[in-house]
Formats: C-alpha cells, sequence, structure tokens
C-alpha cells in the first residue's frame, strides 16, 4: 500500500472508531449487500495500557488503562481491521468491515460514504467547543460575583469596625 493510500485509510479508520455505533450500522446495511465477511479475529475487548513521558524525562511511566475493542474480518481479498476504545463488540466488528469495503472501493465512493460521518462529527465537536466556551463564560461570570461579593464583604466588614470602634 503507497504511502498516500495509507495516510487515506488511517484517516477512514480514525473516522470509523469516532463514528457512533448507529451510524455504522446504518452504513453498513446501506452498503452490504448481502456480503459474509470471515471473522479472523474477534470481536472482543481488553485492556490497554496508557503510557506517558514527564516534560524533559526520557523515563516513561504507566497512568492508567483503557477498555478497547478489536476485530479483524476478512471480505473478498481485503481484511478489515478495528481496534478502539470501549468496549461496544458490536462497533468494533462492524468498523472492521466497513474497512475492508471501503479498501475495494473507488476513492469517490468511498468519500460519499464516509462525508456523512465527518460532517456528524464536525456537528459534535462544534457542539462541544460551544459547551466550553458557554462554560467558560459561566465560570468568568461566577469568578467575578465571587470577587464582587469578597469586596462588598469586606467594605461591610470595614463600616462595621468603624461603627464598633466609634462607640468604644
Amino acid at each position: 500500500m503507497s504511502g498516500m493510500a495509507q495516510q487515506e485509510r488511517t484517516q477512514w479508520l480514525g473516522l470509523l472508531s469516532r463514528a457512533d455505533c448507529a451510524w455504522l450500522e446504518q452504513l453498513w446495511l446501506q452498503l452490504e449487500q448481502h456480503l459474509q465477511p470471515r471473522m479472523l479475529a474477534g470481536p472482543e475487548t481488553g485492556m490497554l495500557r496508557l503510557t506517558t513521558q514527564a516534560s524533559g524525562s526520557p523515563v516513561g511511566f504507566q497512568f492508567g488503562e483503557a477498555t478497547c475493542s478489536r476485530c479483524v474480518v476478512e471480505i473478498g481479498l481485503h481484511r478489515g481491521y478495528a481496534v478502539q476504545l470501549g468496549s461496544d463488540l458490536r462497533k468494533a466488528q462492524l468498523s472492521a468491515c466497513l474497512d475492508a469495503l471501503f479498501q475495494g472501493m473507488a476513492p469517490t465512493e468511498r468519500a460519499a460514504c464516509l462525508e456523512p460521518i465527518s460532517l456528524r462529527l464536525a456537528e459534535q465537536q462544534a457542539e462541544r467547543e460551544r459547551l466550553v466556551a458557554s462554560l467558560t463564560r459561566a465560570q468568568q461570570e461566577m469568578a467575578d460575583l465571587q470577587d464582587e461579593l469578597a469586596l462588598v464583604q469586606r467594605e461591610s466588614g470595614e463600616v462595621a469596625e468603624r461603627t464598633r470602634i466609634s462607640r468604644d
């Protein structure tokens, strides 16, 4: 597989892994044409060890584990692979089947299949960004109100202290 084809495949595998299972199910029903994928591995669930490296440190460390699902299928001459976070076995199976199908498709046909998924994921990302912006504004407003409350309480305390001193 050429470098460009591998890059393209990496891109569609990323889209499949981020898509909802219902979207993949719908796409599979549109495309399957009574194909019978041969299961080579899975679908099965396992664990991944998550490691990272501190900035400037040559030594990595484990900071957790994550559940992942994988599946390998064969449709005709093409093998489809899926490894994704989570324990949704059906999604892993559908992703692997669609990967195998996409390998045999013309690029324009494949792009037409993936475009709705890309659009939905872009909409979800835009909604997440709107929510984060809204939460950030709300947090800033809360901080401003807390500062204002602290100032009012301080001024009120000063007035109360002056009143107490003038009585004494």
